[in-house]
């Protein structure tokens, strides 16, 4: 007997999706780009990016790729903490809803 496919749910594609996500963190190197502030000469160095609060858009400048310090994600950080918090956020919400 010949069993049938069915195609996984949303929940089960996302999960894989977060797993590989979280597993490439230990494989990828990570790194940034030095920026340009659009209309500017302006440039921010690329471990200060993060923390640009200005209007104008940030350009990549080419050719100035710095690998930066990687911050591996494992299961509990990249799937249990995110998928827990978010139901217990919404599980006690619901609770004081029905009180």
């Amino acid at each position: 007997m010949k069993l049938k496919f069915s195609f996984p749910s949303a929940y089960t594609i996302t999960i894989i999706i977060i797993i590989i996500t979280a597993a490439l963190t230990w494989f990828m190197p990570a790194g940034s780009y030095n920026y340009r502030i659009d209309g500017t000469q302006t440039i921010i160095q690329a471990d200060k990016a993060a923390d640009y609060t200005g209007d104008k858009k940030l350009l990549p400048i080419p050719h100035t790729y710095q690998v930066m310090p990687s911050q591996p994600q494992g299961v509990y950080a990249g799937l249990l903490h995110e998928t827990f918090s978010k139901f217990s956020q919404s599980y006690t919400n619901s609770v004081y809803c029905i009180i």
